[in-house]
């Protein structure tokens, strides 16, 4: 499998964590959509995030209309800054996200060389967080 869409569901923190287990362990899978599951909260996206610390087949990560929020969205600036596979990451519609995660995601993004597309559309983002990119 290459691609798994589970968008609108009733993923919850708890799901996120098995999904999380799941990318760990595969080596194939390259696009995960898990967009407007609003059950994944900041838990929940720190466990997918930790994940792909370990995975080198993920491209495509969208998390458009989850939960996030800042502490989530945080994790992102250690993943950005390790990750070597990750070409598109989707956090748009995740409204607390915010300047002060956009400011740490934007440390990790200097180091990245392989992300393309980062969405961060509708996202709670002011002036603050504008200028860090």
């Amino acid at each position: 499998i290459t691609t798994l869409d589970l968008h609108s569901n009733r993923i919850d923190n708890a799901g996120a964590a098995k999904v999380a287990v799941f990318l760990t362990t595969n080596a194939t899978l390259r696009q995960l959509i898990l967009d407007e599951n609003h059950g994944i909260e900041s838990e929940g996206t720190k466990e997918i995030a930790l994940a792909l610390l370990q995975n080198s087949s993920l491209e495509v990560l969208s998390l458009k209309s989850c939960s996030v929020g800042a502490k989530g969205a945080e994790r992102f600036a250690t993943v950005l800054s390790q990750n070597t596979t990750l070409k598109e990451l989707n956090l748009c519609g995740n409204v607390d996200i915010g300047d002060d995660a956009v400011e740490l995601i934007s440390r990790g993004l200097k180091i990245n060389s392989s992300l393309l597309k980062l969405d961060l559309s509708s996202c709670g983002i002011g002036d603050e967080g504008c200028s860090s990119l």
